[in-house]
């Protein structure tokens, strides 16, 4: 039976930072996205991890909205724990919407992995009628796409947001052209493309992703370029960076793209104990393998990507561990 439990999030809002108790074993809340996605998985390895280090500790995933929503949980101690993308922690240190301040008091823990990239997929049927192969293609023909982002308020549907905007592509250029702008979940893009209801997926995910050999098992399909300018761009603008996609990652990858990669990290409280810290980052960095284990999207998380930091300070009881391990100078 697993040892994951999906708590409602009426429950996490007792969970307090300071319900933490002092020494193991723990028994902490992990607030994470939609149930049954990359982040439950990671909710499996982190609790795997803790319990190997601390027997007895359970560390419970609790669903939310996401990174955007767990943030505020965490800085206010309604939860100990929380993952987010560096791309989401940007926009709410920068007091960016949906916040209407900054959020303060936020600290690193530990990366849990570095690599979600930037797709922009257009059907092979569409990009041969319109002669389609890059981003600029799209201004300069402008074609009646349609296109599906992620939904309004997460992170990855801003980073599309600005790949298009990089260009000069907004939803009402897009509908000036006959096209039309869709936002959706991963799942419900691939299901969309698969059922021809769009032309084009730009979201961001993982090399490989479940959703991308769905679809393009059934619908082929070409991976739009961009300029190195755009991509140094937009990672710039959301705390990523320049990440290039190797042809023969998937069978029907010819050329090699250049995109924006993305990482997410367990943030904490800065009220949160040194010692509790240091334990967490500890178990979880020594038992790292039962993180990389949970996915193939995972497999390359290890010490390294652990203690690779982020655009926020760690916990200085992570920080000391991480010395001590001789993973940061």
């Amino acid at each position: 039976m697993k040892r994951l439990i999906f708590a409602l999030a009426a429950l996490v809002l007792g969970a307090t930072a300071a319900d933490a108790q002092s020494g193991p074993p723990y028994r902490l809340t992990l607030a994470g996205a939609s149930a049954g996605g990359l982040w439950s998985q990671l909710g499996v390895g982190v609790d795997q991890a803790v319990a190997a280090a601390f027997p007895g500790s359970t560390i419970t995933y609790q669903t939310s909205g996401g990174g955007l929503a767990n943030l505020p949980m965490v800085a206010t101690g309604r939860v100990p724990m929380g993952i987010a993308l560096d791309a989401e922690i940007d926009i709410a240190i920068k007091g960016e919407e949906p916040f209407k301040e900054p959020v303060k008091g936020i600290r690193n823990l530990a990366r849990l992995y570095e690599a979600q990239i930037n797709y922009m997929l257009v059907t092979q049927e569409f990009s041969e009628k319109y002669g389609i192969k890059t981003l600029e293609d799209l201004v300069q023909k402008k074609p009646p796409i349609r296109v599906a982002i992620n939904r309004r308020g997460n992170a990855t549907g801003k980073i599309s947001a600005l790949f298009f905007e990089a260009v000069g592509i907004t939803p009402q250029v897009v509908e000036s052209w006959g096209g039309q702008v869709v936002y959706a979940a991963s799942g419900e893009q691939a299901n969309l493309a698969m059922d021809r209801r769009i032309d084009m997926i730009h979201n961001g995910l993982f090399i490989p992703d479940r959703s991308i050999l769905q679809v393009t098992n059934s619908v082929p399909m070409v991976w739009l370029t961009t300029t190195p300018a755009v991509v140094e761009k937009v990672a710039k603008e959301t705390a990523g960076k320049p990440y290039l996609v190797k042809a023969g990652a998937y069978p029907w990858l010819t050329h090699d793209v250049l995109t924006t990669a993305h990482g997410a990290v367990i943030t904490v409280s800065e009220k949160m104990d040194d010692q509790i810290a240091y334990n967490l980052a500890k178990a979880i960095t020594e038992n790292v393998d039962k993180i990389s284990s949970q996915s193939k999207a995972l497999s390359s998380v290890d010490k390294k990507v652990v203690a690779s930091g982020s655009i926020v300070p760690y916990h200085p009881g992570a920080e000391r561990y991480y010395r001590e391990a001789g993973l940061l100078k």
